[in-house]
């Protein structure tokens, strides 16, 4: 069998060649099995599975083709110094993109010409005739044309308590031809199974070596009629068409009617799959005449967290959509969402600044409804009294930090927590899907709802607090949220148990008019004195699908949090301020450059702590501060006189602290 050749560089994430690497190659199926790798394109001379790429960070290898699952580290591997993954990495003509067009890809075989009740060989399947409209057996080796150990899988295909136990489908990739058969009964030989087959429909003879995927869709036990025929435990079910309109399952999927340009049938299954997700997205079985109704194997919310869907027809043909949500919803109210799997495209960079509250500058203290937490560009909004927030560390392995907010008052209230991204920061996701994960938590056992918001009025003028109603259920612009200026993107919800970590995530599509995007987290119902609610790892991305969150460093966040906020002091006692000189025997005039390199968002707002918790050393002298007054800024500098007495003009000095008390506050915050 010829084999696809794949080569390339081991990088990292800034583009710098990474030499000597470890590299390990696994295919992009269940359990995730070594490839077999090969060092010429005929397939016949292996190399061992992890490898090293050479001292320039080249490696290349040859292998059957398909996706593959590309990691290379340097280190100990359960410990690694350096790690990047490639996945869903396309190689050769049965890589996904090659696959066959709108059909799931299948297991993949080489075809055999012989007819002969003997073994195949590896990772070939045959016929008992040359032709195989007349064919009553296929003779399929127990190892696919990947290598993969598959025998488990063909044994069952006669599971079925049914006459007819399935179908098999046998696509060619190249030109789309396929081949049917009813399965009838399964025979185990030495390294090959028999399928006893009938009723053959479509193309008649398959090329010798011609790379043939086998699909088999199982029959139910009580008959292979209507919709049982898809086996609802299965991770990936196949629909005829995906509505990605959100039509009316009750009125728009009979018999008859067209949906994404192709008329429906009977027993036909559709993928409702509207991307601002709602709760009638899912599974349907077309009637004769009347509403459709779910999928038996989708008729819980839980039944769609995790699975997969490949479409067959219509102009998703070919495409996989995936439901993202997590366990605990409510059928019928919870939005379920299904957003098309892209498995090459690059999900883009988080949006989100500080997203676990590893960065508190202000410090954090009882925070009121629209004020900023101390939390760096985390702001609280609450129906009515303060809340506090603190900090946590070390919350579970992978998650070194979390922001808890406490319910502290006697009176239930609802609250939670919100990020606006300036408008450079989000522009580009202007007509773009977006996904949105995050790590949570509350003391109770509770609903947790999250939203995606748009701000379509003047750029980086927001109103923060979005809130119109805490008490209106209907979560829409002008509802529970204000009306001015405000577009929902999409909300969403999880029932968290007491004291237990979740994952929440929601996607959406961002309209054209957005200024300003906003994430916000709330609690529903109203929560007693004393209930917490955490959250972190706080992601937001350009993408259809979820993603693995990517911490950046405490330097490359702090560097992100100066632009709009810039405290100094608190260190030591004697930690220098700022460099000055004496204005007159009064003013001793400091200057101040701003941290960000690409200056603040806008010229700071200064504030400082008690003059008293300020020296200075001017001259030969130490004049105490009185007072400390802004005299200027810009987004790049801050000019503020310090009143003094007895200081001589023209000497030089600085502003040192006299206690860790000592602070300067430089606010350019949204």
């Amino acid at each position: 069998m010829t084999m696809a050749r794949y080569q390339f560089t081991v990088t990292d994430e800034a583009g710098s060649v990474v030499p000597d690497a470890n590299v390990e190659v696994r295919r992009e199926q269940p359990g995730a099995p070594l490839a077999a790798l090969k060092s010429d394109r005929a397939g016949i001379t292996g190399i061992s599975n992890p490898n090293t790429a050479d001292a320039d960070g080249y490696f290349g290898f040859h292998v059957a083709g398909g996706a593959y699952k590309i990691r290379a580290w340097l280190g100990p591997s359960g410990a690694p110094t350096f790690e990047r993954i490639w996945r869903y990495v396309p190689i050769g003509l049965a890589a996904e993109s090659d696959g066959v067009d709108g059909v799931d890809a299948g297991i993949l075989f080489s075809w055999d010409t012989g007819t002969t009740d003997a073994d195949p060989l590896a990772g070939n399947i045959r016929a008992n005739n040359a032709s195989m409209a007349s064919a009553t057996f296929l003779y399929i080796s127990k190892t696919s044309r990947g290598a993969s150990n598959v025998e488990s899988f063909l044994l069952a295909l006669d599971d079925s308590t049914s006459t007819v136990k399935g179908t098999i489908v046998l696509s060619r990739p190249t030109d789309e031809s396929q081949s049917t058969f009813d399965v009838t009964a399964v025979t185990d030989a030495t390294d090959y199974v028999k399928v006893a087959v009938s009723n053959h429909s479509g193309v008649t003879a398959f090329a010798a070596t011609d790379a043939i995927a086998l699909q088999f869709y199982r029959a139910g036990d009580k008959g292979n009629t209507g919709a049982a025929g898809i086996d609802g435990a299965s991770a990936l079910t196949v629909v005829r068409v995906v509505d990605l309109t959100g039509a009316d399952p009750t009125t728009a999927y009979e018999a008859g009617d067209t949906l994404d340009g192709k008329v429906l049938a009977t027993n036909d299954i559709v993928l409702r799959a509207k991307p601002i997700a709602d709760a009638a997205n899912g599974v349907y079985v077309v009637p004769a005449s009347g509403a459709a109704s779910r999928h038996p194997a989708f008729t819980a919310y839980d039944d769609h967290c995790g699975r997969f869907f490949g479409v067959k027809d219509g102009t998703s043909k070919g495409k996989l959509f995936g439901c993202t949500s997590a366990p605990g919803g409510t059928l019928g109210t919870t939005a379920i969402p299904i957003p098309e799997f892209t498995s090459g495209g690059a999900a883009g960079h988080n949006r989100i600044i500080n997203p676990s509250g590893m960065i508190a500058q202000a410090g954090l203290a009882s925070t009121a409804d629209g004020a900023y937490t101390g939390f760096d560009q985390w702001l609280a909004l609450t129906q009515s009294n303060p809340v506090t927030p603190s900090a946590l560390t070390n919350v579970e392995d992978g998650t070194p930090y979390m922001m808890r907010i406490t319910q502290a008052n006697a009176s239930a209230q609802r609250f939670g927590v919100i990020q606006w991204l300036e408008t450079a920061n989000c522009i580009d996701l202007r007509g773009q899907s977006v996904f949105l994960t995050a790590r949570v938590r509350m003391s109770a056992s509770t609903t947790l709802r999250v939203a995606i918001i748009e701000w379509t009025g003047t750029a980086d003028t927001i109103t923060k607090d979005i809130v119109n109603s805490w008490t209106n259920t209907t979560f829409t612009a002008g509802q529970f949220f204000t009306s001015t200026s405000t577009t929902i993107v999409a909300t969403g919800s999880i029932a968290l148990t007491a004291n237990t970590l979740a994952s929440i995530s929601l996607s959406g599509m961002v309209s054209g008019s957005m200024n300003n995007l906003a994430v916000f987290f709330w609690t529903d119902p109203t929560q007693a004195q004393n209930v917490t609610l955490d959250v972190g790892k706080v992601d937001l991305k350009r993408s259809s699908v979820t993603s693995v969150h990517e911490a950046r460093s405490y330097q490359e966040e702090m560097a992100l949090c100066l632009r709009y906020y810039y405290s100094i002091g608190g260190a030591s006692a004697s930690q220098r301020i700022a460099n000055g000189f004496a204005f007159s025997a009064t003013v001793f005039a400091c200057f101040i450059e701003m941290k960000a390199e690409s200056g603040m968002l806008k010229a700071p707002t200064v504030s400082s702590s008690a003059a008293s918790d300020f020296g200075t050393i001017i001259g030969g002298s130490l004049p105490t501060p009185t007072a400390i007054t802004s005299a200027g800024s810009t987004p790049v500098a801050v000019g503020f006189d310090v009143t003094v007495s007895g200081a001589t003009a023209g000497d030089g000095g600085l502003l040192r602290a006299a206690n860790t008390n000592a602070r300067l506050n430089f606010d350019a915050r949204l």
